[in-house]
């Protein structure tokens, strides 16, 4: 079951506009690495959503290191995935909260 992020009477709120992609590059994500794990190799079609959910997260600063320790985050969540709406929305949640982290740590050492 998908969940639009457009409410009947207005736009949802950036934050949540920023956890459902979080959590459409979880699944993703966790796709393809199943799909790779498997021997079917990695695809060039695999969509990628990191740089609007950087710029969303005021996190696209374009250094290497901020990069990684998103890339980190984003691939700890994907392998905790359940199989389940709620619970994969409660992980997206999740990587929402330790990106938002991220993004202090990164700020206070600049």
């Amino acid at each position: 079951m998908t969940c639009s992020i457009i409410s009947e009477s207005r736009l949802a709120s950036h934050k949540s506009i920023t956890i459902y992609l979080i959590e459409q590059q979880l699944k993703s994500k966790r796709f393809f690495d199943d799909v790779e794990s498997i021997g079917l190799g990695c695809y060039d079609f695999q969509p990628n959503l990191d740089h609007l959910i950087l710029k969303n997260l005021a996190l696209d600063d374009g250094s290497d290191n901020t990069f990684e320790l998103y890339s980190q985050v984003m691939h700890k969540h994907s392998q905790l995935l359940k199989p389940n709406f709620k619970a994969i929305h409660n992980r997206s949640r999740k990587a929402y909260s330790d990106l938002v982290a991220l993004k202090r740590r990164v700020a206070k050492t600049k």
